[in-house]
């Protein structure tokens, strides 16, 4: 085996590489294509601030309970954290559970999930073709547990949408992840969801703890960025015209991380009263730029190994199903 000083050196050696091409005209990948990167200008300071904005956090979890090629069941939860001030106002879950099973439909394989236990979701928008371009890798079938990813996804943003009646004018919603479309069908679900926040007046936003995007040079925009960046907190707007509104933003002046922001594209907002609020609920000492209540929310909605053990025995003591190979190898403590 190699030895891991190797591998350290020339990752060190590929840092440095990328360190050394941020200049003050770096060009956005290709698409944001006359967006620039300047060292002044479009990097916008702020300092946070305890406002009177109200904070609901929403995000999901999810645990496989046994798998197979024609069937698998996982369970889901979707959980959201309200925050008023620095307290924790209350809390909403959502728990239920998504079979995925393969059929037959006229000579044609698909993907037919039914779900137990949720008034969320509506289990005819996970249906899809066992071969579905936008879900399967290379020449592979549509792997279940992307179905269970949409499943958890689809839960969030309906709960999402179903809060937003209880919220008061003026609150701000902050899904983890993006508010683009990813998945079949979910375009009618976050459709749905700023139908709701328009009427009751919330904003929604999402935050991203990755991203893919590239400068020209190929490089991590993110990382970039923050190279470029003055020092404290601070937002990077993205000049483009197609929804959502796209930011990059450090919310703690120590912070390593920079995460992608995203702010729906027709609602108006003061951003640097929300990125001051925002930064204001990150300075938690366990994750200092990270909005504590995206961490409640995925402490709350996480499924633990304790939990997803519990429901794995129950459903093998109740209908004789093992566990897949990989599962039990990875359950043996050899010493």
């Amino acid at each position: 085996m190699p030895r891991i000083e190797e591998l350290s050196r020339r990752i060190r050696e590929l840092s440095a590489d990328a360190a050394a091409c941020c200049h003050e005209h770096g060009m956005l990948a290709d698409d944001l294509r006359g967006d620039m990167i300047f060292k002044d200008g479009f990097f916008h300071s702020f300092k946070p601030a305890l406002t009177e904005l109200r904070f609901c956090f929403v995000d999901g979890g999810s645990a496989a309970l046994f798998s197979g090629p024609e069937r698998s069941a996982y369970f889901i939860r979707a959980t959201a954290v309200v925050m008023e001030g620095t307290s924790r106002a209350r809390e909403k879950s959502e728990g239920f559970y998504v079979i995925v099973r393969v059929k037959d439909d006229s000579g044609r394989l698909v993907i037919q999930p039914e779900i137990i236990g949720s008034r969320l979701l509506n289990p005819d928008d996970l249906r899809v073709d066992v071969r579905n371009r936008e879900l399967s890798e290379g020449n592979h079938l549509v792997k279940h547990a992307r179905i269970a990813d949409m499943a958890r996804r689809f839960s969030e943003l309906a709960l999402a949408a179903e809060l937003t009646e209880t919220l008061k004018p003026g609150s701000i919603l902050v899904l983890d992840g993006s508010l683009a479309r990813t998945l079949p069908n979910e375009e009618a679900y976050i459709s749905g969801l700023l139908e709701h926040s328009a009427r009751q007046d919330v904003l929604v936003c999402s935050l991203a703890k990755s991203s893919v995007m590239l400068t020209s040079e190929g490089l991590s925009l993110a990382d970039q960025l923050k190279r470029c960046a003055p020092e404290g907190c601070w937002y990077y707007h993205l000049r483009r015209e197609r929804a959502p509104d796209v930011f990059f933003v450090r919310l703690h002046p120590e912070s390593g991380y920079v995460f992608r922001f995203e702010v729906s594209h027709d609602q108006c907002v003061d951003l640097e009263k929300l990125f001051s609020a925002l930064a204001f609920h990150s300075r938690d000492i366990a994750f200092p730029g990270y909005p504590y209540g995206l961490v409640a929310a995925d402490l709350a909605a996480r499924l633990g190994e304790r939990e997803t053990g519990l429901l794995v025995a129950e459903l093998g003591l109740t209908t004789g199903i093992c566990q897949d190979v990989h599962t039990r190898l990875n359950s043996i403590a050899y010493r």
